[in-house]
């Protein structure tokens, strides 16, 4: 039997996201977009709930669309808080339609907020791909928050920010002895880059 975190083994909705998307790098905006907007929504609830409600949410927020979210209304955070399937938060909702505008601001500079933060992350990188002491670990997290301070995106302190380093591959933070942990690394190691659909 495979090894793996242990967060991964409370339900099947976990394992299925441990095995085939967390600690994944993602080097596309919009998908990077999702899952820093799904790391807001998560806090103060269980990761669980926010992949229970992942499609509600895709669905309200139009596939977390950076454009068309960031020419969302007032009318259509009322709408969406009056949807029961959605996760009904006003201040996280308001939030994550903010952090679209600005989002959509840096995607008009010279390097694209996916861009941004790689080259930040490669900083900090030791010669295995994917590894980080806990000394550069700890300084790229608060740079990375204070990055995202200085784009005015909302609701992002240290801790949401480093669930989403980890979630989006930038930190391959699976358990020493999760497989996951060896097959991200190899892949890295071996192309640079690793494909979403790896598995």
């Amino acid at each position: 039997m495979r090894e793996q975190c242990q967060w991964a083994m409370k339900d099947k909705r976990l394992q299925h996201y441990h095995d085939t998307e967390w600690g994944v790098p993602i080097y596309d905006d919009q998908a990077l977009f999702e899952i820093l907007s799904l790391e807001i929504f998560q806090a103060g609830l269980t990761w669980s709930l926010i992949l229970e409600r992942r499609d509600a949410l895709r669905r309200g927020l139009v596939n977390f669309d950076i454009d068309q979210l960031a020419g969302f209304a007032v009318a259509d955070e009322q709408r969406l808080m009056g949807d029961a399937t959605m996760i009904r938060n006003h201040q996280k909702l308001s939030a994550v339609i903010h952090n679209a505008r600005q989002w959509q601001q840096q995607q008009l500079g010279d390097l694209s907020p996916t861009e941004q933060l790689w080259s930040l992350q490669r900083q900090f990188q030791s010669q295995r791909p994917g590894f980080l002491s806990t000394e550069s670990k700890n300084t790229f997290i608060e740079q990375t928050t204070a990055l995202f301070k200085t784009w005015e995106i909302k609701r992002v302190g240290l801790k949401t920010t480093t669930s989403f380093l980890q979630a989006a591959g930038f930190i391959n933070d699976h358990a020493e002895n999760c497989f996951r942990k060896k097959e991200i690394y190899l892949s890295v190691h071996t192309t640079g880059r690793i494909s979403k659909n790896m598995r």
